[in-house]
C-alpha cells in the first residue's frame, strides 16, 4: 500500500506542470527524472525491507511485532523525506516553467500554483492521519493476547486493504479536482482566444 501511495503521490505532483510551457520535451525529461529517482529510493527500500526482514528471523512473535512497528515508523519517516524532496523539486520545475509561460495570466498562474500546494498538504495531511490510524490499530491488534499470530496478521492485512481503499478514493477525488481546474483554465484561454479573432 505504501509504495502504491507512494507512486500514486508522485504522479499526481507531476501532473499539474502539463499548463507550465509548450515544450513538452523538457517536461519528459524531468517526469523521466523525477521516475527514475523513485525507482532507485524504491529499490534501495526493497533490499532494505529484505534485510530487515532476516534480521526478525529467530525473534519471538511479540518482539517481531515490536520490531515491525519500529521498522515501520522508520519507512514512514523515509518515505516523507523523499516525498518533501520531490515536492520541493516539483514546485522549482513548475515555478520554472510557468515563469517562461506566455499564454497563462498571473491569475491563472496562481491558481494552479494554490493548487498544487494545496493538494500537497492536503496529502500530507491525509497520509498522516492514515499513519496515525495504522500504528493506533497495529498497536492495538500486536498487543492483543486473545488473538493468534495468524489472527493478528489477518487482521492488519485487511485494515492495510481498508486504508488502501480510502487512500484510492481520496486520490481520485483530487485528480477529478486537477481536472476540473485545467478545464476551467482550458476554457479561459478559449475565451480569451475567441475574444482576440473576433477583434
Amino acid at each position: 500500500m505504501a509504495k502504491r501511495l507512494f507512486f500514486v503521490v508522485v504522479l499526481l505532483i507531476l501532473a499539474l506542470p502539463c499548463f507550465a510551457g509548450e515544450n513538452g520535451s523538457e517536461r519528459k525529461a524531468f517526469r523521466a527524472q523525477q521516475k527514475a529517482k523513485l525507482v532507485d529510493f524504491q529499490q534501495q527500500m526493497k533490499v532494505e525491507n529484505q534485510h530487515f526482514r532476516e534480521s526478525t528471523k529467530g525473534m519471538s512473535p511479540d518482539d517481531k511485532m515490536a520490531a515491525r512497528k519500529a521498522h515501520y515508523e522508520g519507512r514512514f519517516d523515509d518515505r516523507k523525506a523523499m516525498r518533501e524532496k520531490m515536492y520541493k523539486e516539483n514546485k522549482d520545475f513548475l515555478m520554472q516553467r510557468l515563469s517562461k509561460n506566455k499564454e497563462l495570466t498571473a491569475e491563472q498562474k496562481s491558481e494552479l500554483i494554490k493548487s498544487f500546494e494545496e493538494q500537497y498538504d492536503e496529502n500530507v495531511s491525509f497520509r498522516d492521519k492514515q499513519h496515525r490510524e495504522f500504528v493506533e490499530f497495529f498497536t492495538k491488534t500486536a498487543s492483543n493476547p486473545s488473538m493468534s499470530v495468524e489472527d493478528k496478521k489477518a487482521a492488519i492485512g485487511a485494515h492495510r486493504e481498508e486504508l488502501s481503499k480510502e487512500n484510492k478514493d481520496h486520490h481520485q477525488e483530487q485528480k477529478s479536482e486537477r481536472k476540473e481546474l485545467r478545464g476551467k483554465i482550458k476554457e479561459e484561454m478559449r475565451a480569451v482566444d475567441s475574444k482576440k479573432s473576433d477583434q
